[in-house]
């Protein structure tokens, strides 16, 4: 299954081939959920971790307070935060509620004040936290909650994001405090999103190193950061402790270079378990569409195709969308494929591939 753009689609259609569109099978949610069919308690966990708008409390008010508070079976989600500040709600009482509950197992939040978090840090029902636009909260975020990722065994995914917000990236409060965190966080943890925090390469290396002791994880977003040499060197650590369980790495939109590829590819070839990689700039789920490459040159695709060429490697699902593959590039790639257990390859919106690339 092979997802490109239109105008693959015409050197089809002027060679007489098939245009239909089904040719463009890996959708967005194919690279955006955490669903895995080979292991049935695995999926059922991972159901519960995509955020469901349909399938929350949007609207937070004083019934909803009530109901949090009584500990009604049916409020399992909640998003809280929009437009709020310290005046909109008694945030104490709220954080209280939420940390006494034993339903709720998600929980999306955009405003955090120090009392609304010491609360939260109570709550030991939680499966899935999100956190978004952190950097609106000065103190480090993350030491109010410690105690819930220390003591809350449930946890199963992670979300942050909107740590470099501001115009100088992330607070760095913000970054030791969430360092903390993650060492200590229960190995319960199976997936975590740090994307879109503008994290510096030596930001993102300490917070990867942070998650040496969680081998159940099976997914990492790492999109829309800095990551260069040195966060590379701290995957490629994680991804060949022989402890590692890792399926999916998502690594587009860092400004990954040539210089990169080979430690990274090292790692890869080293490495038995991951079966989805996405290198490419085109999703980053429920956030918009970031049109940003990883520049890797046909110096780099080189490298990386030794990796594609290991008949030891499990990988099933790569993402190169929206990177620099020219025409020369994509015949490195296609030869390394042909001995491939790969079940899905997208390349759409590679601006540089022509014709002679994609025939």
């Amino acid at each position: 299954e092979i997802k490109m753009d239109e105008r693959q689609d015409n050197v089809n259609a002027s060679e007489g081939g098939d245009s239909d569109s089904e040719s463009s099978v890996w959708n967005d949610d194919d690279m955006s959920h955490d669903s895995d069919s080979e292991d049935g308690n695995e999926s059922d966990e991972q159901g519960r971790f995509d955020f469901d708008i349909d399938d929350s409390r949007w609207e937070f008010d004083e019934a909803t307070l009530r109901d949090i508070e009584c500990n009604d079976p049916d409020i399992t989600s909640l998003s809280i935060g929009w437009g709020a500040d310290d005046t909109t709600h008694d945030w104490e009482k709220v954080g209280i509620a939420i940390g006494n509950n034993v339903y709720m197992h998600t929980l999306n939040v955009y405003f955090l004040n120090s009392s609304f978090c010491k609360g939260i840090a109570r709550n030991r029902s939680l499966t899935n936290l999100q956190i978004t636009e952190i950097d609106s909260f000065e103190g480090g975020v993350f030491a109010d909650l410690l105690p819930f990722f220390e003591h809350n065994g449930n946890l199963r995914s992670l979300e942050i994001s909107g740590c470099g917000d501001s115009d100088v990236g992330c607070r760095e409060e913000n970054i030791r405090s969430l360092i903390s965190a993650l060492s200590k966080t229960k190995s319960s943890l199976r997936r975590i999103d740090i994307s879109c925090n503008r994290f510096s390469d030596e930001q993102a290396a300490k917070l990867i190193g942070s998650l040496d002791g969680h081998l159940n994880l099976t997914s990492i977003h790492i999109e829309s950061n800095e990551i260069r040499g040195e966060a590379c060197g701290a995957l490629r650590k994680l991804l060949t402790n022989p402890g590692c369980k890792l399926k999916k790495l998502y690594l587009g939109s860092n400004g990954i270079n040539d210089q990169c590829v080979p430690i990274l590819t090292n790692a890869f070839n080293k490495n038995n378990t991951v079966k989805t990689i996405s290198l490419g700039g085109e999703l980053l789920p429920r956030r918009g569409r970031r049109k940003e490459d990883n520049p890797i040159t046909i110096a780099g695709w080189h490298v990386f195709s030794s990796f594609l060429n290991n008949p030891n490697n499990l990988l099933e699902k790569l993402n190169l969308s929206c990177t620099n593959i020219d025409d020369e590039s994509a015949k490195v790639l296609v030869n390394a494929l042909v001995n491939t257990k790969m079940k899905s390859l997208d390349i759409s919106s590679c601006e540089s591939i022509g014709a002679a690339g994609y025939q």
